[in-house]
C-alpha cells in the first residue's frame, strides 16, 4: 500500500519541480537557493519557506514564485526572470530550465549538472565555474566566464555557451573549459585568460587577448587581428580543432563554411605579459 501512495504522490507532483513567477518584479531578487539541490525532494512548505533577499528586504521563495514540488532534480523556472539573481549558483548536479531570462550570477561558482536559459541572462554569468554545462539561447551580459574582481584566476572547467551576444570581458581570466558565442562579443574578450578556449563565431571587440597568457581563443568572423603585442607566427591549419567542431555539430551548430579546412593566422602573445598565448583567425578565401 505505501509503494500505491508513493507511486501517486510521484504521478501527482509530474517528476519535475516548478516554480513561476507571481507577476512582474520591482526590485531584485537574490535567490542563490534556486538550484537542484536546495529543489528536489522537498515539500511545497519547504521550498516556500527558503529564504532569499528582495531588494534590502528579507523575504521567501513563495513570496516570489507559485510552486510545484517535485522528487527529481529536473527544475523549470517560468517567467520573466532578468532580476532574479543567483540562479544556479554553485550548483553540482541536476538540470535547470530557465523558461525566460535570466539575472545576473547565473551559475556562478557551479560544479556540475546543467542550466538551459531560453532567453537572455545577465552579468557574471557562468563566473568562477568548476565543471558544469550552461547554454544560453539569447545574449549573455558582461564578464560572461569571467573572474570575480579580487580574484587572480577565473573558471576552472565547465563549458559555456552562449548562442546570441556576449558582453564586455568574456572569459575574463579564465583558465580551463569551454567558452563559445555564436554572435559577437564585447570588448576586452580573454582578457587575462590562463588557460582554456574561447570560440568567437562573431567579431570581438577592442583589446581582444589582452594579458593572455596560455589561453586559446578563436575567431570566426570578419576580424583584422589583435593589437600589437600580438606577434604573427604562421598561417596554418590547426587539426586539433576539428574535435570542437564535431561537438559543436552535436549541440546544432551551424558551422561557417570552411572553417574545418582553414586557414587560420595564428598569432601569439601577450608580449606585454610575456604570453603564450594565441589568437586563431579563420581565413576565408576570396
Amino acid at each position: 500500500m505505501g509503494c500505491l501512495s508513493c507511486a501517486g504522490f510521484v504521478k501527482e507532483m509530474g517528476g519535475a519541480t516548478r516554480l513561476t513567477l507571481k507577476g512582474p518584479l520591482s526590485a531584485v531578487v537574490e535567490a542563490d537557493c534556486l538550484n537542484p539541490e536546495s529543489l528536489a525532494g522537498r515539500t511545497l512548505h519547504e521550498i516556500a519557506a527558503l529564504p532569499v533577499l528582495i531588494g534590502m528586504e528579507k523575504g521567501t521563495l513563495g513570496d516570489v514564485f507559485d510552486i510545484e514540488p517535485g522528487l527529481t532534480e529536473d527544475v523549470f523556472l517560468e517567467g520573466d526572470l532578468s532580476k532574479v539573481d543567483g540562479i544556479g549558483k554553485g550548483m553540482a548536479h541536476g538540470r535547470l530550465t530557465v523558461l525566460g531570462d535570466a539575472g545576473a550570477h547565473l551559475g556562478a561558482n557551479m560544479r556540475g549538472g546543467e542550466i538551459l536559459v531560453q532567453g537572455d541572462a545577465g552579468e557574471y554569468a557562468g563566473a568562477q565555474t568548476t565543471g558544469g554545462f550552461i547554454r544560453i539561447r539569447g545574449d549573455a551580459g558582461d564578464r560572461a566566464g569571467a573572474l570575480y574582481p579580487g580574484r587572480t584566476k577565473g573558471g576552472d572547467g565547465g563549458t559555456l555557451l552562449i548562442e546570441g551576444r556576449a558582453g564586455d570581458e568574456l572569459g575574463a581570466g579564465m583558465r580551463r573549459g569551454l567558452i563559445a558565442v555564436r554572435g559577437n562579443a564585447g570588448d576586452f574578450a580573454g582578457t587575462r585568460m590562463i588557460g582554456g578556449t574561447l570560440f568567437i563565431f562573431g567579431t570581438p571587440g577592442d583589446l581582444a587577448g589582452t594579458g593572455n597568457k596560455r589561453g586559446t581563443i578563436v575567431v570566426l568572423g570578419d576580424y583584422g587581428g589583435p593589437t600589437a603585442s600580438y606577434v604573427l607566427s604562421c598561417t596554418y591549419s590547426p587539426t586539433f580543432l576539428d574535435c570542437f567542431y564535431k561537438q559543436f555539430r552535436e549541440w546544432e551548430w551551424d558551422l561557417p563554411g570552411g572553417v574545418e579546412s582553414g586557414p587560420y593566422r595564428r598569432y601569439v602573445g601577450d608580449q606585454n605579459v610575456n604570453g603564450k598565448g594565441e589568437i586563431l583567425v579563420f581565413t576565408k578565401s576570396q
